[in-house]
């Protein structure tokens, strides 16, 4: 009979082995939905905008936590002994809040100063740490490009970047430059990068004097831009960094943020002046013993050959045109050297550049307007340039969902001129030919001998 009784419940154990965990799996259960919470909630930063990618925990316990959508809003179940909430995200300062009874918590980010330099934009406009790219990508800050500035903005990249060559014309102030990261890659088509402004590519198209049948440099389209209005210059190396821009982007991306007035809190104005001086570095060195001809003899048609008359002092008949061979008759002149003509034909070149800005914002919106008033001369006489640069950037939160912006930029450039003297001006400058005043004309194409 005992061994009956055993034997039968060895046979029941396994049931009731069962009904026990299954109670004690549904206690437990019901105790942590009893005690368990769900918490929601939205993120932006200081302008309103929704901070993507944002990671929320609970503090001390890191693996209770979620990442804020596209429209940064985040919500997830809080554990029972959940006191407090981190907020942290790329460049912007950590934050935290107290639970308590609350349910629903907005956080609005701050930008962090010391995690700036440690994050960079990327195609789109993304920001993201520099680190976790795999591939190269240099930023260049506004300030750089606006303090000791070029009045052509491809210029001011020289130096600055690794593997950027930059090539100027020689067509002096207002002329174009060329840009290449890594090199030419193409024999046929063009190697310059495309730039993209606040999302937008431009053409950067060089219109030098160097084409067929084209005397006048226009310059390049991203000369237009104005330094003063630039926030960052990311120049994204390669196909890979550049591949969300498509083809046109084969070459590299420049990618240049505009200044805007997101993050201020209610009116600002900005003042900026800048001065710069330029003259000729280096001439080349001239022989001054034998003056234009050659054999000894003096012929004005060898205007490249100084194989003349030994500048002794003496008296030569010079003639008064170009024509070869030339007229009888001229001018008596004592043959005698000019060390210095070349050097004396060159003048200091100046540039002033003048900006003034507002900025405004607050939770709701921002606006920024800028000037810029941009005068300069060459180092080769009655050559100029001015320009004018007005740009309005603006935006304004409708919704969490809808932020409206507005970019407008205008540029009113005078282009570079070469100002030909009048004949009172020739008559008391001996720089000038009064045969070149009397032409009477402004048309750049017209060959101009200068000599003295």
């Amino acid at each position: 009979m005992n061994i009956n009784l055993l034997n039968d419940g060895a046979r029941l154990f396994p049931h009731r082995a069962f009904v026990m965990v299954f109670l004690f799996i549904t206690c437990w259960s019901l105790q942590v939905l009893g005690q368990s919470r769900l918490v929601s909630g939205t993120i932006t930063d200081d302008s309103g905008e929704p901070v993507i990618g944002a990671r929320v925990v609970v503090k001390g316990q890191e693996a209770y936590g979620v990442i804020s959508n596209f429209d940064g809003t985040y919500k997830f179940n809080l554990p029972a002994d959940a006191d407090s909430l981190l907020v942290s995200s790329v460049s912007y300062a950590t934050q935290s809040a107290y639970i308590g009874n609350r349910s629903v918590f907005d956080f609005v980010l701050s930008d962090d100063l010391k995690q700036l330099s440690e994050v960079v934009v990327t195609a789109l406009g993304v920001r993201r740490e520099k680190r976790a790219l795999g591939y190269a990508i240099q930023e260049v800050a506004g300030e750089d490009v606006s303090e000791a500035r070029e009045t052509n903005l491809v210029n001011s990249l020289a130096g600055k970047v690794a593997g950027v060559n930059i090539t100027s014309g020689n067509s002096g102030i207002g002329g174009s430059s060329r840009i290449t990261i890594r090199g030419d890659i193409s024999l046929a088509n063009d190697n310059q990068p495309l730039f993209v402004v606040d999302g937008i590519p431009i053409n950067n198209q060089v219109f030098g004097s160097s084409q067929s049948g084209q005397d006048i440099d226009f310059g390049n389209g991203a000369a237009e831009i104005n330094p003063d209005d630039i926030a960052t210059i990311s120049v994204l190396k390669g196909p890979s960094a550049a591949a969300l821009y498509g083809s046109r982007a084969a070459n590299g991306v420049i990618l240049i943020t505009t200044k805007s007035g997101k993050g201020t809190e209610g009116f600002g104005i900005s003042v900026n002046s800048n001065y710069a001086a330029e003259s000729v570095l280096k001439l080349p060195d001239f022989q001054n013993k034998y003056g234009q001809g050659r054999g000894g003899v003096y012929n004005i048609g060898d205007g490249g050959r100084s194989w003349g008359p030994l500048m002794d002092g003496r008296l030569i008949e010079i003639p008064v045109n170009t024509m070869f061979p030339p007229t009888e008759g001229g001018e008596i002149v004592e043959w005698v050297p000019y060390p210095d003509n070349v050097k004396e034909f060159y003048e200091t070149g100046h540039a002033f550049n003048n900006n003034i800005s507002l900025t405004g914002g607050n939770e709701q919106g921002h606006f920024r307007l800028s000037y810029t008033n941009t005068q300069q001369t060459g180092i080769v006489p009655n050559t100029d340039i001015e320009r004018n640069n007005i740009s309005v950037k603006a935006g304004y939160n409708l919704s969490n969902k809808l932020t409206p912006s507005i970019v407008n930029a205008n540029n009113d450039k005078i282009p570079v001129r070469f100002r030909y003297p009048t004949e009172q001006q020739a008559l008391n400058n001996d720089s000038y030919e009064s045969a070149v005043a009397r032409q009477g004309t402004d048309d750049i194409n017209t060959k101009v001998w200068w000599d003295k």
